[in-house]
């Protein structure tokens, strides 16, 4: 008996040990607007130009996938990585910035009488899909990879 108790006992801490070397990292949670997402486009310098956002949550707005650029961060190694690239058609995946949506009626709003006028953009003109206020999503980008030499015209 005195034999078997030594044995169990190096099996089950030799097994502990391997489940903590198993164990993924833990990862931060995002804060508001943040969204994990893959995209595609050409790069230029700190940017992603024509950028085709491949895949995102359901939760991130939708006018932030019609972006006309992204601004890229990253480490300094991969930045300098990603400014090799540049005029490449990459793809790109990392953590997105996406500011919230300007309406009417936040931000400073003056009253008169019984309306109220706010001062700034207003919300998307529906009526022919223009959106007066362009969104500047930050990437903070974790990985790269080359698809093409060249980007499209």
């Amino acid at each position: 008996m005195r034999l078997f108790l030594p044995v169990v006992m190096v099996t089950l801490t030799l097994a502990a040990a391997a489940s903590d070397a198993q164990t993924p990292e833990a990862k931060p949670p995002l804060k508001d607007h943040q969204y994990e997402v893959t995209a595609s486009g050409c790069l230029k310098g700190k940017r992603l130009e024509r950028p085709v956002i491949d895949s995102a949550p359901e939760s991130m707005p939708a006018d932030a996938r019609n972006a006309a650029n992204i601004s890229l961060d990253a480490p300094k190694a991969l930045m300098q990585e990603i400014e090799r690239h540049k005029n490449h058609r990459d793809q790109v995946v990392g953590i997105a910035t996406v500011p919230p949506s300007t309406f009417l009626g936040i931000g400073p709003t003056t009253r008169v009488g019984p309306i109220s006028i706010g001062i700034g953009t207003g919300p998307a003109d529906t009526r022919s899909g223009i959106d007066r206020a362009p969104k500047i999503i930050k990437l903070q980008v974790t990985s790269l990879v080359h698809v093409e030499s060249a980007c499209p015209r």
